[in-house]
């Protein structure tokens, strides 16, 4: 009994890792898309936390600080004209 107990843990985080993942790798307009997808079924479930999912991923659309580059020594810097 406690090895398919196990097994079962196992298996649901094995699941939330792979979808967390996925998540993260996913552009912010497919996010919204998926986001606007499982809405209904979702809200149900988690009630606001999907609002304020929602709301940081359009931000995140927009331009606003969550797609800035966090590697701020990559920023762009136009170089000196050789002589």
């Amino acid at each position: 009994m406690e090895g398919m107990l196990e097994n079962v843990v196992v298996g649901v985080i094995v699941a939330g890792s792979a979808i967390f993942s996925a998540w993260r790798l996913l552009s912010a307009r497919l996010r919204l898309r998926l986001l606007d997808f499982v809405a209904p079924l979702l809200e149900k479930i988690a009630g606001p936390a999907v609002a304020r999912l929602r709301s940081r991923t359009l931000q995140q659309l927009g331009g606003a600080c969550g797609a800035c580059s966090s590697n701020k020594t990559a920023a762009h810097r136009p170089s000196t004209p050789r002589r």
